[in-house]
């Protein structure tokens, strides 16, 4: 299966490292062009570089912001379509209800729900157009959340929520609308957070104990991840929209609800 998106354009948010780096690397290996989009130019401004020409957009600034909305939207004004819509960017914020703040709430709430909305509304004339995919990153939390992600997880539940209803929706326009869940992948995001919870602080400590209930007993890699979002997005996903696909190492079979991992 040779997936081509050649003549294609993709927005990825949050594509300065992790699953939105290779979503928006393996897009453009498949003869795509990209836009991109980071909170900070810490990453970001060296994926744009590394991907040259087939790099056709970059804004820089908070998806949860509808000024950043319109900048997006200039940046996608300039090249002329969109095809491919890969909501990407998250923000985790793991404390028990009681500790977790209002402002703490809405904020994650807006990361992770109210941009999915945003970026919707902003491109569907483009899809429209193209008769496009939205491909919405959602997370294994949504079916079995860990100790204290309640706002997180609950975004997370939503997004798929979310998603089956564009399928609904937008349908009629050729649009497909699916997402993906991925378990625990490796990322600098992942290494962080586990190595901060790990009691020697080595994120392997806590990779090896978290896998090690799941059926492949590893974790996954951001491409793993990208290539399922390109298979959603291709022609070969045609008769799919309204799916959740689980990128997880089958960690949604056997893992409990409410694990506590130390």
């Amino acid at each position: 299966m040779n997936i081509s998106f050649e003549g294609k354009v993709a927005l990825v948010t949050g594509s300065g490292e992790g699953i939105g780096r290779a979503t928006a690397e393996k897009f453009v290996e498949s003869g795509g062009k990209v836009v991109l989009n980071a909170l900070t130019d810490r990453y970001v401004k060296k994926v744009y570089e590394s991907l040259g020409e087939k790099a056709v957009g970059l804004v820089i600034g908070d998806i949860s912001s509808l000024d950043t909305i319109e900048k997006l939207q200039k940046e996608v004004n300039r090249v002329g379509r969109l095809d491919v819509l890969v909501n990407n960017a998250a923000l985790e914020i793991d404390k028990p209800v009681e500790e977790l703040t209002y402002d703490e709430w809405d904020k994650v709430i807006k990361v992770n729900l109210s941009s999915y909305f945003y970026t919707v509304k902003a491109f569907l004339p483009y899809l429209k157009k193209s008769r496009g995919s939205i491909i919405n990153v959602s997370s294994v939390q949504a079916l079995n959340p860990e100790m204290n992600t309640s706002v997180y997880s609950a975004t997370k539940a939503a997004e798929v929520t979310f998603t089956r209803e564009l399928a609904i929706e937008l349908a009629s326009y050729g649009i497909r609308a699916n997402a993906i869940a991925p378990g625990p992948i490796d990322t600098p995001h992942n290494r962080q957070k586990m190595g901060e919870i790990s009691p020697d602080k080595d994120y392997k400590t806590a990779y090896e104990k978290l896998a090690s209930g799941d059926p492949m007993k590893r974790f996954g890699t951001p491409e793993e991840v990208a290539y399922a979002v390109l298979y959603l997005a291709s022609d070969y996903a045609s008769y799919i929209t309204g799916a959740t696909l689980f990128v997880d190492g089958g960690m949604h079979i056997v893992q409990p609800h409410s694990l506590s991992l130390f």
